[in-house]
């Protein structure tokens, strides 16, 4: 139900936010698996908003890879 108002908002031109607490490094893949199984194209629209460790750190870069990723990096880790 609340997919389909997500849908109907992007059809008429409208921007939608999705605001979570906290993300892990694999919710973009298993987001991107349930709107699949849902017959739904929003995934190739999603950003995902996300701090520097899921770009730096070897154990969260493949969850990275394929996904479109706006990373933050924190004032205390910029030189």
């Amino acid at each position: 139900e609340n997919l389909e108002k997500i849908v109907s908002y992007i059809e008429r031109g409208e921007n939608v936010i999705l605001l979570s607490n906290h993300q892990t490094e694999v919710d973009p893949q298993a987001i991107e698996i349930l709107l699949e199984e849902a017959d739904c194209d929003l995934a190739s629209q999603l950003i995902f908003v996300a701090g520097h460790k899921v770009t730096t750190d070897p154990l969260a870069i493949p969850f990275s890879l394929g996904q479109n990723l706006l990373s933050i990096h924190a004032k205390k880790y910029i030189e």
